[in-house]
């Protein structure tokens, strides 16, 4: 080994505190890129894998009557590859005295099946016996269920039936109950007939023949199984063609995963101003000593190696902590989302994209980071070097230092001497202030996320700002359904008793209760070249429904009348959300839509505006034409409540509800969910089915689910951010430190104590922390705009409403200045406990 190189390792090892700081700070940022390229990698290739594993369905058809005979016909249709028939049946599953709701799909053949492929847990019993049914494996962590578990099951109709829980089977095709309330079970054609189920089945699953087809294709294959099975005499009712190969959860995952990676690159540009500010300190510190090698006749090329060579060792020990600590983070955060979402990861390595990536981020980042610093050291004339003018430290002459020193202590005031400490090195003080103030604008933009994201789930819930939302199993009639909801809010017969205790709703809340009675029905588009789109709902409102302003994305909401004519020959008006606006193909406001209706009427309608509401691709008419265009006089799908309407005119009572657009002042819980259930009871005994039954609380609790695994992930990347931050404070402080050896020397000299020079570091680091805070705030503005956009985009189709957190920035200030005292207390300590002869010793 030669002297250059034992000189370098002799310098890490000298100054060893500061390496292990540097090598720990770029190793936590390279290990924040490898978590978050391989759990971009495992999660979306076993997500795509184990989906595409199942065989899902291209298209999912509801008919009016189907038997195997007619399925096997469909498959033999060149434009399909294969084709199965299942029953689903709308049901709730009652625990401990909570209605939730259940979807059982009947299967004629568990052994059979090839197409959305259930693949059973250990222990389950395939297919189930008689009496018993599977559940979707969420379902058991999520609720607590088990193995031999018998459950009370309530049709819509009313009859109960126990249900021995014979295990859990894992389905990719459906939403896990870990995100949406709803159970899916799975049930053979004996336990079928047990509760009294129809013979015939109602779903046909397909799978087109065109190889990787796209949506498009996908459509004109189920538009050409449509007519056919018309010729049967079998009626499409609804047509579902999610993404093809796409799963559903993909977007969420996507979305997070992309969250993760910006992070991840912020946290190592983080590490990479740390190893510029540890380059220049240790280019100042040893300015003599690049002297003493260009006059021994070491040239340009030697002091790049030898700095170079420095950086390269800080990288290759930061890599080998980086490599494990990233892959062991990887692991349990898709461990974590995959247990969310519910998909499996069969096995978990080190992807070779990964091992890329920390390469350059250990080797390259730091590289470039360095190399200002490393080739100002390299041009350094000899007479500069040794002439010591290549910074302000070591133009300053020991009178000068004193003469500093002594003012500080006559006038018995840390101020002055702190900022004349902090302002030194202005370069240093630059970095160290934009490294902290980033990781700060992290914090505080990660906070600023969280608020637009609880606005966001606020547009989702309050589109239409009513409290509570019942789905009828089939059209009723809006007559008795008013009359009906009506003797349930004034306990008088419909709601009758439950539990023992009066529903008399209309008097404990007031005469602000309002209802509004909506028209359901299936819609799908009609294209040019003949082919028909997916499903969408299609809801007839009345005049009084108003959308919620802040949901508003384009154009305008429907006129009163339905614009008959307005624009469009013959056509009425039409108001979709975003997942509708992305299902028929991203039309233009004022364009003429075709829309075929409940699979049989069609109608030109015009386009009039645009919501940003997504995940539920929806429709609305004016009920006037909903009526003219299903045939259906006054025939309701959706009874709305609106709890306590009228503002400051005592409607709510003393519950302090309000019918507001923005702000919206949810009323509470309780009210809510003692209105769904006395609805619920009421419409039951009066013989009409309710299929679902739903509060604005539960709704937004729903969509919060969602969300809250996204919030966890970005609070734990700016706690990530934050110790970067810290990690940058402490090394700043350790070099100010170890540079003003002599004049700490000095104080020790003329009298200084140890306290002293402790509260003289503790002051300078509080000094950067709050100097930073403040930067923080200003850069947190743009920063949260930026991943407002990013996660809107990706997750909603939209940006998300800016919000800023003051508790955010509050939390930072605090968290500040205990990292500041923290990273500072070491480097105070050794100031402290520093000897005159060691402090005027130092070269």
């Amino acid at each position: 080994m030669n002297t250059l190189r034992i000189k370098t390792w002799r310098d890490l090892w000298l100054y060893r505190a500061r390496t292990a700081l540097v090598v720990i700070a770029i190793a936590v940022g390279v290990a924040a890129g490898g978590v978050a390229t391989t759990s971009l990698i495992v999660l979306r290739r076993d997500l795509r894998e184990g989906y595409a594993a199942t065989n899902p369905a291209h298209a999912i058809l509801d008919v009016s009557y189907m038997n195997e005979g007619l399925a096997e016909q469909v498959a033999d249709l060149p434009e399909v590859d294969g084709a199965e028939i299942r029953r689903a049946t709308s049901a709730r599953l009652i625990l401990d005295g909570e209605a939730r709701p259940l979807q059982l799909a009947t299967l004629p053949d568990f052994a059979a099946t090839t197409i959305a492929l259930l693949r059973p847990e250990a222990g389950a019993t395939v297919p189930p016996p008689e009496g018993a049914l599977l559940l979707e494996r969420s379902a058991g962590a999520a609720l607590g269920i088990a193995p031999g578990d018998v459950l009370t099951v309530r049709l819509l109709d009313g009859d109960e039936a126990q249900l021995a829980v014979a295990g859990f089977v894992h389905d990719l095709a459906v939403a896990p109950t870990t995100v949406q309330p709803g159970v899916n079970g799975y049930i053979t054609d004996a336990t079928a007939a047990r509760l009294g189920l129809p013979e015939a089945y109602n779903q046909l699953y397909l799978t087109v023949a065109a190889a990787d087809p796209d949506r498009a294709a996908v459509e004109a294959a189920v538009t050409a199984v449509g007519e056919w099975l018309a010729d049967e005499g079998v009626v499409v009712t609804r047509a579902s063609i999610p993404e093809p190969n796409v799963h559903l959860m993909q977007g969420n995952v996507d979305t997070g995963l992309l969250m993760i990676g910006i992070l991840g690159g912020l946290t190592l540009l983080l590490g990479a101003f740390l190893v510029t500010n540890v380059m220049s300190a240790v280019v100042a510190q040893q300015v003599p000593i690049i002297g003493v090698l260009k006059a021994l006749g070491g040239g340009r090329r030697l002091v790049l190696c030898h700095y170079g060579l420095m950086v390269l060792i800080f990288g290759l020990l930061a890599l080998l902590l980086a490599v494990p600590l990233g892959l062991f983070g990887a692991y349990f955060m898709s461990s974590f989302l995959a247990g969310q979402l519910n998909f499996d990861i069969p096995s978990f390595g080190l992807p070779w994209p990964t091992v890329v990536v920390q390469l350059a981020g250990a080797l390259l980042v730091p590289a470039l980071a360095a190399l200002g610093p490393v080739r100002t050291a390299a041009g350094l004339t000899i007479r500069e070097a040794l002439g010591g003018m290549s910074n302000d430290e070591l133009r300053m002459t020991n009178s000068e230092r004193v003469r500093h020193s002594s003012f500080g202590m006559r006038h018995s005031s840390l101020v002055l001497v702190v900022w004349r400490n902090v302002a030194r090195r202005k370069g240093r003080l630059a970095l160290t202030l934009a490294a902290l103030s980033l990781a700060g604008a992290l914090f505080m933009a990660t906070f600023g996320l969280r608020l637009g994201l609880e606005a966001a789930i606020e547009i989702l819930v309050s589109e239409f700002p009513y409290d509570v939302q019942i789905d009828f199993a089939e059209g009723e009639d809006g007559r008795l359904v008013e009359r009906v909801a009506g003797e349930a809010m004034q306990g008088s017969g419909g709601a009758g008793e439950q539990g023992g205790t009066s529903l008399a709703l209309g008097e404990r809340l007031g005469e602000g209760l309002r209802f509004e009675l909506w028209g359901v029905a299936d819609a799908r588009r009609v294209y040019g070249d003949g082919r028909v789109g997916s499903s969408f709902t299609l809801f007839g409102v009345p005049p009084t429904t108003r959308i919620a302003p802040f949901a508003e994305g384009a154009g305008r909401w429907l006129e009163a009348q339905g614009g008959r004519g307005a624009g469009v020959q013959g056509g009425g008006e039409l108001y979709i959300n975003y997942e509708a606006e992305k299902l028929i193909g991203r039309p233009a406001v004022d364009d003429g839509l075709i829309i075929r209706v409940n699979g049989d009427e069609e109608q030109l309608l015009r386009l009039v505006g645009m919501s940003l509401r997504p995940f539920d691709a929806q429709a609305y008419i004016p009920y006037e034409a909903f009526e003219e265009l299903t045939g259906r006089r006054g025939e309701v799908g959706r009874l709305v409540v609106y709890l306590g309407e009228a503002q400051g005119s005592g409607g709510a009572g003393e519950q302090g509800c309000s019918f507001s657009p923005a702000p919206l002042l949810p009323c509470p819980p309780a009210n809510e969910t003692a209105v769904a259930n006395a609805l619920v009871a009421a419409f039951e005994a009066a013989g009409m089915p309710v299929a679902r039954a739903e509060t604005a609380t539960s709704i937004r609790d729903g969509y919060r689910a969602q969300f809250n695994n996204l919030v966890v992930l970005l609070m734990a990347l700016a706690g990530l951010t934050a110790l970067v931050g810290g990690l940058g404070l402490a090394n700043t402080m350790a070099l100010n430190v170890l540079e003003r050896s002599r004049e700490i020397g000095v104080l020790r000299a003329m009298g200084a104590r140890r306290p002293l020079l402790r509260r003289l570091v503790l002051a300078e680091g509080l000094a950067v922390a709050l100097l930073s805070a403040f930067f923080a705030v200003l850069l947190a503005v743009p920063l949260t705009l930026a991943l407002d956009r990013v996660m809107g985009v990706s997750l909603l189709g939209s940006p998300l409403a800016f919000a800023f957190a003051p508790g955010a920035a509050l939390g930072w200030l605090g968290l500040v200045v205990v990292i500041g005292l923290v990273a500072c207390w070491v480097p105070a300590e050794g100031a402290g406990r520093m000897t005159i002869r060691e402090a005027l010793a130092y070269e």
